[in-house]
């Protein structure tokens, strides 16, 4: 995978701006983002996996490519096969409030047809593959369960 940044920045609502920055890395680099708390990182690492834009209230200026796609631009399908994120929240990587909603979210984003997301639904969690115990998952298949809150530290 490559990864280009040129003159990337990113424009908080108040003005403040995150960068300008310049970087790439190539297949087998290992890029480390490494600060201090609140100097950007997770914003940065947001503008990568393309969401910064879209979820946020700030604007995105200069140019990104990650395998030559800007994933800010991407439709979520094609971003999907090329960048993953994971929140520093916890919280903040579940969309549903039941398992099965949650499990169908990634295949609704990359598109899968509904039908065929019932289908994997239905093998997932079907009574011929092992269930955890009622001891590990607190009271039986937890599929239709609604999710709690959840906690992170």
């Amino acid at each position: 995978m490559s990864v280009i940044a040129r003159d990337l920045a990113y424009v908080y609502p108040t003005g403040e701006t995150l960068g300008p920055f310049e970087f790439s890395a190539e297949r087998g680099q290992l890029l480390v983002i490494a600060g201090p708390s609140g100097c950007g990182k997770s914003t940065l690492v947001r503008m990568l996996a393309g969401i910064a834009g879209r979820h946020g209230a700030g604007t995105i200026r200069g140019e990104l490519r990650i395998e030559g796609i800007d994933p800010a631009m991407a439709r979520p399908a094609d971003r999907l096969r090329t960048v993953g994120y994971v929140p520093q929240e916890l919280a903040h990587a579940l969309v549903a409030e039941t398992v099965a909603e949650e499990l169908a979210f990634p295949l609704e984003s990359l598109c899968v047809p509904p039908r065929e997301i019932a289908e994997r639904y239905r093998e997932q969690t079907s009574s011929d593959r092992p269930r955890p115990s009622r001891a590990a998952s607190g009271n039986g298949w937890p599929c239709e369960r609604r999710r709690s809150p959840v906690q992170s530290g």
